[in-house]
């Protein structure tokens, strides 16, 4: 393999781009940069998703010693070292290092909790001498990332239009800035509400699907049951932030607007029925991560999440879990939601664009391959005919949910995801609103200084903003 250093000097668009959703923590710049703007519009769903091109000769090399990826976990990372053709993992201990072919993979993973990733992100992408090949995005903050002299464009490595024809139409409106397309995902992420069949049975004399699905269709009806769920002695679910999302991805208007925190009635009304239900001992107010007993023991009813929740929350696999007793069934709930997703991106400064090309293209794109995602892993894919095919299929089953299959439930979410009103700044105003109001719902401030201390949190760390 050829090996040379590259000199790659930022472009201003780059900086200025990073720059409107940085923290205080990002390096400092030239004074020669041109100010970055504050006035980021949010994602937008009545414009069309990205076009990539027809398929002109694209010409790419790797010239770099290394290939790094930069993500906050090790969801892709899996996927890749056990998908990926050719890939090989240098040590079994050691998922970090790599090669495909001769060339070695680093993968650098920075925990996402308060702005973490993306601070370490900001000061890589901005550094001339850090080496970033791969970085992967969220939907809360993709628009930060997906942006002239950040990311390359899809078409500029080699992607064509009937390449990405078969994926949802979100999932590129995400990651699409002025008409040009800018990331890739495998997955969708159609979320639902995940209820414990033995208590359904006990409680409401049914755990079929459809039967629950009646039962919690929409917010008075799913209170109802909770207070069914008290009176019988469980909670309805095990802390108040696993409904956020629910809420959250039903707004009809964005977190900023003209550069000021904007509060949704939404946001609103799930902080009113979060403290109903506090106070009412129908739920509870630790970290919505720290639900691992309730996925062993039989304490609350329902939890909302998409397929990788399956997977990454449930204890799937631990021996004594719920999940691993088949024991949780899905169903729409009150609302059809999606919640997250990954989305992939080659930066504009690799060295290496002829693999990372190849690792974008294959590991979002490839059909054999999103095949073995939902095999090996129960993921949504980002391909409509394969997901339409499981929906289908009677003989499938996850076995988390006791042989259901939760395919049509998603594809049936996916089919009201709206992104029209997402920001850079959906992150931290959401992990915020959930630390603050956490507080009131104890008791330990009112709610007037809850709403104080997220109006600060926010504003210092998106100085350019205000209440």
């Amino acid at each position: 393999m050829k090996k040379k250093l590259l000199s790659v000097m930022l472009s201003t668009a780059m900086v200025a781009a990073l720059l409107a959703g940085c923290t205080g923590s990002t390096p400092a710049v030239s004074s020669e940069v041109a100010p970055a703007t504050s006035e980021v519009a949010p994602v937008t769903s009545e414009v069309e998703p990205g076009s990539v091109g027809g398929g002109e000769e694209v010409v790419l090399e790797d010239t770099g010693d290394k290939l790094t990826i930069e993500c906050w976990n090790d969801e892709w990372q899996t996927r890749v070292i056990n998908l990926m053709p050719g890939y090989t993992q240098d040590s079994e201990s050691d998922p970090n290092h790599g090669h495909i072919g001769d060339l070695p993979v680093e993968w650098i993973v920075t925990p996402s909790d308060n702005g973490a990733y993306q601070n370490a992100l900001d000061a890589d992408l901005l550094d001339d001498s850090a080496d970033v090949d791969i970085f992967l995005v969220e939907a809360d903050y993709a628009g930060k990332y997906t942006v002239p002299g950040v990311a390359k464009p899809l078409g500029d490595l080699g992607i064509t239009d009937a390449d990405i024809a078969d994926q949802y139409a979100y999932t590129q409106q995400v990651v699409t800035t002025d008409g040009v397309l800018y990331g890739s995902s495998w997955q969708t992420c159609g979320a639902g509400m995940i209820y414990n069949r033995d208590i359904a049975k006990e409680v409401l004399g049914t755990d079929d699907p459809d039967e629950v699905q009646a039962l919690v269709s929409d917010w008075d009806k799913w209170q109802d049951v909770a207070a069914q769920m008290k009176e019988a002695g469980y909670k309805m679910t095990p802390c108040a932030a696993t409904s956020y999302r629910v809420f959250s991805n039903n707004v009809t208007t964005p977190w900023v607007k003209d550069n000021k925190i904007n509060v949704d009635a939404n946001i609103q009304k799930w902080i009113d029925m979060s403290k109903e239900m506090v106070d009412a001992e129908q739920t509870g107010t630790f970290g919505l991560w720290d639900t691992n007993e309730d996925f062993q023991k039989n304490i609350s009813f329902c939890v909302f999440g998409p397929a990788w929740y399956f997977d990454f929350c449930m204890q799937a696999g631990s021996g004594d879990s719920i999940a691993d007793r088949g024991g949780w069934a899905l169903c729409q709930g009150p609302q059809a939601h999606f919640w997250g997703g990954t989305w992939v991106c080659v930066a504009e400064k690799t060295d290496n664009a002829a693999t990372a090309a190849e690792i974008l293209k294959t590991m979002t794109m490839d059909e054999g391959v999103l095949t073995s995602i939902i095999e090996d892993y129960g993921d949504n894919v980002n391909n409509k005919t394969i997901v339409a095919k499981y929906a289908a299929d009677t003989s499938y089953g996850n076995d988390v949910l006791g042989g259901q299959n939760p395919y049509s439930i998603f594809e049936g979410a996916l089919a009201n995801v709206d992104v029209s009103n997402m920001t850079i700044y959906d992150q931290i105003c959401n992990e915020q609103i959930q630390t603050a109001m956490t507080d009131y719902f104890t008791g330990k401030v009112d709610e007037d200084t809850a709403w104080d201390n997220f109006y600060t949190a926010v504003e210092e760390t998106y100085p350019e903003l205000s209440r």
